[in-house]
């Protein structure tokens, strides 16, 4: 649940903050309870909401495997017609197909970088410097995204062009915008 979730909401936060960065439009909010209900209305209702959405950045990589399974559930091809992309790393992404692009966070990073900050706080030293993001995240590529597109640059690297921001993405020819069956 994002309003329940800490880190959700900063994932959401800092997704928003790079999207306004890059002058991109702010990304759209859904809001579904962690309870293992189908996700396929939601997602249905959603895109019926916001038709221009082309791509999906989940919180979590469970919230991206309900995702791409109710994508599937609606003929909604992942990810011509929707890039869906968790976070996390968990292993279970690479065992799907599409397999899953997620932030891989590495957990053993971010707990020793916890753990010594409490250890200097309870012995009254200066708490450590954060871990460096290289070492805590990284990006894992996975047929869940749309392949990188040559034209597109961020600071000198090729990158995944938004298709939402793509003027030649064909849009057209996505079932989901075809037809009016979501």
């Amino acid at each position: 649940n994002f309003f329940n979730s800490d880190r959700s909401r900063q994932r959401f936060e800092g997704f928003s903050e790079r999207c306004a960065y890059r002058q991109m439009t702010p990304p759209a909010l859904l809001e579904v309870q962690e309870d293992g209900n189908d996700f396929t209305p939601h997602l249905s209702s959603f895109l019926k909401q916001h038709p221009k959405i082309t791509g999906i950045f989940a919180s979590n990589d469970y919230g991206a495997l309900a995702a791409i399974r109710s994508a599937h559930q609606l003929s909604i091809d992942v990810p011509h017609d929707l890039s869906i992309i968790g976070f996390d790393g968990i292993k279970v992404g690479q065992m799907i197909e599409p397999t899953l692009a997620t932030i891989a966070t590495t957990p053993r990073a971010l707990g020793a970088g916890a753990s010594q900050t409490i250890l200097s706080m309870i012995d009254g030293t200066k708490p450590p410097d954060l871990p460096r993001k290289d070492q805590t995240f990284s990006f894992r590529a996975g047929g869940s995204l749309m392949p990188l597109s040559a034209e597109s640059k961020d600071d000198g690297k090729v990158t995944a062009f938004p298709p939402s921001n793509d003027p030649t993405h064909k849009k057209a020819q996505s079932k989901r915008r075809d037809h009016n069956e979501i």
